[in-house]
């Protein structure tokens, strides 16, 4: 105590205060707000986005642009922008996208040169065979007993055989003689087309597999002890028994109304959803598509191994943790989502995450007509490269079918594929003339006696 020196050091090692705050303005270097340079110029370091701008798409009407190149009547425009009910001919698919025919007669005469020609026109086995899946055939032999008993000479406006009516022989050579990579070229080209068109930008993906039984008996050959499609897989699903086959891990890009598959591989089924999910992310950045700023996955793809690859390549991976997972940084946002906060940014609330999280259900909807319309949730065809193919095939079915609706401005059309479900040469006029009744147009009957539309006087500018 004699010493004022020692009894100040130790009045401050016993009752340590805060030093008193300068008087004056903070500097700016102190200010609460301040971002540093690094934030700003060093290149991989990206801000994080606003969670409503990332949902936030717009859809452009490409109506006119097609319409004058197109070769319909002026009636059959009246009838799609007129008549709501009306939900387009199948013909369009092709009719609207002449890409694809071209596509398929360049790759048919470069696969000629090759000596892998089919006996007929490339384009004619693409028709027939999305035909057969459209109007839900899960059978070939029943898909041409169906064509022979209504009209076998329906589609031959749109062939390029118009006499070509294929057997069961036939669809056997076009999946078996062409390779897959054929199959893969014809997707991405017309998926091309929509990144042409500014129609999809790649902010959110989303993932899920699809179980698909294989053309063969759930269980092995007595004599030899295995299965009739060595390449497939037993496959369970929550304890339930699912059979042989396979699992479609397919990535859709979600773009507002727009949902549109991207990429898919194809796994045995007796593979986990964890490898499987990262596999296919793996095959997707080797396709060199556009990255995504989000992904968007169910429980079956969580690890902390997907979380940081997808970290790594600067991806959100939003994907729901299982329940006994208690020993990382998860948050409940719902009985059933759990987040790990870890590789989400902190400045997304729960609400927030919770709502790009639900649109992880758009995926469910894009599968369940495979099943409900398609019906090929069960393979006409055995190994994993003849399944592939049968898968893309559907899949660029429906590209078609959402590229065409785009291009008539029917974006109601857009994910109903119930849509292009008949012929022109299967409808009536009298159907036509009926439903324009109903939205209050008049018609007119010329002195040669045929119909011609008139003046509507509730919507004369549509007229």
């Amino acid at each position: 105590m004699a010493k004022p020196g020692q009894y100040q050091a130790a009045k401050r090692t016993m009752h340590p205060q805060k030093p008193p705050k300068p008087r004056g303005r903070p500097p700016i270097l102190q200010r609460k707000y301040h971002f540093s340079l690094e934030q700003y110029f060093i290149p991989f370091r990206k801000m994080e986005k606003n969670p409503n701008y990332i949902i936030r798409f717009r859809i452009p009407n490409l109506r006119h642009e097609y319409f004058d190149l197109i070769p319909i009547s002026a009636a059959e425009k009246v009838i799609y922008t007129e008549i709501p009910s009306f939900r387009g001919h199948f013909e369009d698919i092709f009719l609207f996208n002449p890409i694809f025919q071209a596509f398929c007669q360049e790759q048919g005469a470069i696969y000629a040169a090759k000596g892998l020609a089919l006996p007929h026109s490339l384009f004619d086995y693409f028709v027939y065979e999305m035909v057969r899946i459209h109007t839900g055939n899960d059978n070939y032999s029943g898909f041409l007993r169906n064509l022979a008993f209504f009209n076998p000479m329906a589609l031959q406006h749109i062939l390029e055989e118009p006499q070509f009516i294929p057997a069961v022989q036939d669809f056997s050579e076009f999946f078996h003689r062409l390779p897959l990579e054929f199959f893969y070229d014809a997707f991405y080209h017309i998926l091309s087309e929509f990144m042409q068109l500014r129609l999809i930008p790649f902010r959110i993906l989303i993932w899920d597999c699809q179980f698909i039984h294989t053309n063969g008996s759930d269980y092995k050959i007595p004599h030899t002890k295995v299965y009739t499609d060595r390449d497939a897989g037993i496959g369970r699903h929550q304890n339930k028994f699912l059979g042989l086959g396979y699992m479609a891990s397919t990535l859709y890009l979600y773009c507002g109304g727009l949902v549109i598959p991207v990429f898919c591989m194809m796994f045995p089924a007796n593979i986990s959803d964890k490898e499987i999910f990262l596999t296919t992310m793996q095959g997707y950045i080797l396709r060199r598509l556009p990255l995504p700023y989000i992904i968007l996955g169910d429980a079956g793809a969580y690890s902390i191994k997907n979380l940081r690859f997808l970290a790594r390549l600067g991806i959100i991976g939003l994907i729901n943790a299982t329940k006994n997972v208690t020993k990382q940084n998860i948050v409940d946002l719902r009985d059933d989502v759990h987040i790990n906060r870890d590789f989400v940014p902190r400045n997304w609330s729960d609400a927030e995450i919770l709502r790009l999280y639900n649109l992880r259900t758009e995926i469910e909807r894009r599968f369940s007509h495979n099943v409900q319309i398609y019906h090929v949730k069960e393979a006409n065809v055995r190994g994993i490269d003849q399944v592939t193919k049968h898968r893309f095939v559907v899949l660029l079915l429906d590209l078609l079918k959402e590229l065409t609706a785009i291009k008539l401005g029917r974006l109601d059309l857009l994910g109903n594929y119930t849509s292009f479900s008949s012929l022109r040469s299967g409808d009536s006029v009298r159907n036509y003339l009926s439903a324009l009744k109903k939205e209050g147009f008049r018609l007119f009957e010329t002195s040669e006696g045929s119909l011609r539309l008139g003046v509507n006087a509730a919507n004369s500018p549509h007229a």
